[in-house]
């Protein structure tokens, strides 16, 4: 009687099913190198974001402090301008009051020499009530006995000489000229006569002398002078 063993050859085919199956395919070399390669690029890129940004970051701090710096430097050199426009105020402040105490000095003594040369040309009978002055212009009200009294000291005052020159030279009065005179030009402009005594009124221009030049310009001018002569 024959007998037949049918559950080894199932276990037989099972065995090489489970022996093909179980172990799978191998993995390709190439595909390993692959996420290598994905892996180091995506690392690098990373890495180079990351240095960039810290390289920016670097440049916008480097240029924050410069704008610190230059918005302090501003502020330090707006104060300065403000003490410099405080002291170019005070300046021409100063030199405002120093033009008006000049002014005023200047007038005072032009002030007394014309008070001094009124009375050396008034002559006698002849009386002063009021000296007014505008400018250069010059108005005499008085009273005298005469018109011959007055036309004397209308005279007098055309004739007042200028003082001489640092020099020494005589200064000629030209009325017409307007040069060398105190009083160039004299003028009576109302004169009535009550009673044996003439009101009158006379205007005139007051031109006191040119200043003279400072010693050192004069010497400056004639030395060329001098120094051209043999």
């Amino acid at each position: 009687m024959i007998r037949i063993n049918l559950l080894a050859g199932e276990r037989q085919t099972q065995k090489k099913k489970g022996g093909g199956g179980g172990g799978g395919a191998p993995s390709a070399p190439g595909a390993v190198q692959l996420y290598l390669f994905l892996a180091l690029f995506v690392g690098g890129a990373i890495a180079l974001c990351v240095f960039g940004w810290l390289y920016k970051s670097a440049q916008i701090a480097e240029l924050d402090s410069e704008i610190a710096a230059a918005q302090q430097r501003q502020q330090q050199l707006q104060v300065i301008a403000q003490e410099v426009a405080r002291y170019e105020a005070q300046k021409q402040l100063l030199e405002r009051k120093l033009d008006t105490i000049r002014d005023l000095k200047s007038r005072q003594g032009a002030a007394v020499r014309l008070i001094d040369e009124v009375s050396r040309a008034l002559p006698e009978f002849v009386w002063l009530e009021s000296l007014d002055q505008t400018g250069s212009g010059l108005t005499f009200r008085g009273k005298s006995n005469s018109l011959n009294a007055v036309a004397n000291f209308i005279q007098n005052l055309q004739e007042r000489t200028h003082p001489p020159a640092s020099d020494g030279q005589p200064r000629v009065c030209q009325p017409s000229q307007r040069a060398g005179c105190w009083f160039p030009q004299v003028d009576l402009s109302q004169s009535t006569e009550q009673d044996n005594v003439v009101s009158f009124t006379v205007t005139a221009a007051f031109q006191p002398p040119p200043p003279e030049p400072p010693p050192d310009a004069a010497g400056a001018a004639s030395a060329p002078a001098a120094g051209g002569q043999p």
